[in-house]
Order: structure tokens, then sequence, then C-alpha cells
């Protein structure tokens, strides 16, 4: 390899670590996972589409370590909203998943804890992509 080719990888290594060109612009990467808190009151509805565009979905959280990330990254956010919609949660300790249904919607609400809301309400929202 020239030394040409070798600081051309080194600064494309260093370009990468830096700007976090694993997630797409204003998602913040997590253990191989993107996430993007939006303080935009949407619908239910309107927040699963508008993750979808961004080629990722609501937030799916699969451990106790996720949810802790994601409530430190909510309570960064300057704006306030009653909630945020998010897509599904993993209950370790009765071995479960809890997911948005017709009847009953998912919501990590203002206090930060899990509870249902009704889907027209309008929250922020959390969607989630894999890191690439």
């Amino acid at each position: 390899m020239s030394r040409l080719q070798i600081l051309f990888v080194g600064v494309a290594y260093l370009f990468n670590c830096t700007l976090g060109l694993k997630c797409p612009h204003g998602f913040e990467e997590y253990h191989q996972s993107c996430y993007m808190v939006d303080e935009d009151r949407e619908d239910f509805s309107n927040a699963f589409q508008k993750c979808q565009a961004m080629n990722s979905e609501l937030l799916k959280v699969n451990s106790n370590q996720e949810l802790n990330y994601i409530k430190r990254l909510v309570g960064r956010s300057p704006q306030r909203v009653d909630g945020y919609w998010i897509g599904r949660f993993y209950d370790w300790t009765r071995g479960k998943w809890f997911e948005s249904d017709p009847a009953h919607w998912l919501i990590l609400n203002s206090d930060l804890n899990l509870s249902y809301e009704q889907q027209y309400k309008p929250l922020g929202y959390i969607c989630e992509t894999v890191a690439k």
C-alpha cells in the first residue's frame, strides 16, 4: 500500500469515527442501533409513517439498558412533550412483549415510564434503525 493510500484510509477512518457516519443524519448511535427523538407532535399513524420515511421504525425496546439509554437521550432534549410514541417493549421479568394494538397505543410518557395512550393524541416519537 502506498503512503497516499494509507493516508486516505486513515482519514476515511477518522472521518467515519468523528462524524458518526454509522447512523443517518439526526440519529444517535448506541450498541449498533440508531435513535432519533422528535418532539414534533404527531398522532400514532403519522409518527409511524414519519419513521418509515426515514428508513426506520418506531422504537422497539429490547432491554433495560436500551430503555435507560433512551431515557437519557430524551432527558437531553430541550423541549418537553407529554410523551413519545414507541413501537414495543420487551418485559424481561414477565417474559413477553408489550406492543401497540388497536385498543392500546404504547408510549414513553413525560415521566419516562411506559404507558398507553389514545392513538390520536399528538405526541413526540422515537425512531430506531440499525447502524450501518
